[in-house]
């Protein structure tokens, strides 16, 4: 593996000569190379010892604002919040904390989660784990990133990790409807074929949870699909 800079090639090594505190280097360095990342963490996790009070996960292609972690630490100590993030600049605000930029609370997780589960979904499953628990989470307005690779683009492989984290076809057709009438024709294609294709489903037991997430999600489906055709009528 070799790193370019504006002349030559640098060597960047992995292998027995560099072994790493843990000694398994030259495996992190395999999972990397295949792009298996959740392992390439786990491995880290794992083997380190080591007490820290936050994980964040970051992205290679994320640019963090100044004092980014600072922001978003302090607003976690400030209100109680085991996983926060600061949102991307490129597409707004969300309520959600981002995949890239997260920090999490470093004993829940390690308490609660232990490891990434080696699946599509193992961004998302703390995230609905936290939720089905009742833990805090949080957007630090304060704290912005910036990406060079949109969100947009994995929308209709979100199919796979709805399945594997128990959601049904009824609520991916709703959300595939909703895609559709926005213009998103090609993701909401893209989201029920990834579903029906995966063959992985429920891998948390988190079902329970995701059914009542549902119930008050398909409201809200329900009120943005209907409303537009029934505000007309009402003010009729």
């Amino acid at each position: 593996m070799c790193i370019r800079d504006s002349n030559n090639f640098i060597p960047n090594y992995f292998g027995p000569q560099r072994f790493g505190m843990n000694k398994n280097n030259k495996d992190i360095a395999r999972c990397i190379l295949l792009r298996d990342y959740q392992k390439a963490v786990n491995l880290l996790l794992a083997k380190n010892e080591k007490e820290f009070e936050y994980l964040m996960v970051l992205a290679a292609d994320t640019i963090l604002e100044k004092e980014y972690v600072e922001k978003v630490v302090k607003a976690m100590e400030r209100n109680g919040a085991i996983i926060a993030s600061g949102y991307i600049i490129e597409e707004g605000y969300s309520k959600v904390p981002r995949g890239s930029g997260r920090i999490f609370n470093f004993k829940w997780f390690k308490e609660n989660v232990g490891y990434f589960p080696e699946a599509y979904s193992w961004e998302s499953y703390p995230l609905y784990l936290a939720w089905s628990r009742g833990e805090k989470m949080l957007v630090v307005r304060e704290a912005k990133m910036s990406v060079s690779r949109l969100t947009r683009r994995y929308k209709p492989l979100y199919g796979k990790a709805m399945k594997e984290l128990g959601f049904s076809l009824f609520f991916v057709l709703g959300k595939a409807v909703t895609w559709a009438l926005g213009g998103d024709i090609g993701d909401a294609i893209g989201l029920v074929r990834t579903y029906l294709r995966h063959p992985l489903r429920d891998v948390y037991g988190l079902s329970k949870y995701v059914r009542e997430y549902e119930r008050e999600r398909m409201k809200g489906m329900a009120r943005r699909v209907f409303l537009p055709f029934v505000s007309p009528l009402i003010r009729f």
